[in-house]
């Protein structure tokens, strides 16, 4: 059930962030904190990177084990790399 909800939260945040045009390109669960209500909080900022609409960046930035293969093979990416990071850390909740 906790999975769920944390879910759920980040793909909130990102969704806020993509109306934006941020790619935060550093997701990964030490850059979150749990307030006191139970919700999660982004802490980090540091390698977001503001990008225009249909725009790509090619910085190779952020934690290896959450990285999109993009970024990995410094290839041109959008702000869809960071569901890749919400994947995996999904996938680390689920299985441990």
């Amino acid at each position: 059930m906790d999975t769920q909800f944390f879910a759920a939260s980040m793909i909130l945040l990102l969704e806020y962030f993509m109306t934006k045009e941020i790619v935060v390109r550093d997701l990964k669960p030490d850059n979150f904190i749990i307030d006191q209500k139970g919700y999660l909080k982004l802490i980090s900022f540091g390698s977001a990177k503001l990008i225009s609409a249909n725009h790509r960046t090619n910085t190779v930035i952020g934690t290896p084990h959450y990285m999109a293969p993009e970024i990995v093979l410094g290839k041109e990416y959008n702000e869809l790399v960071d569901l890749w990071s919400v994947g995996v850390m999904l996938y680390e909740f689920m299985v441990g």
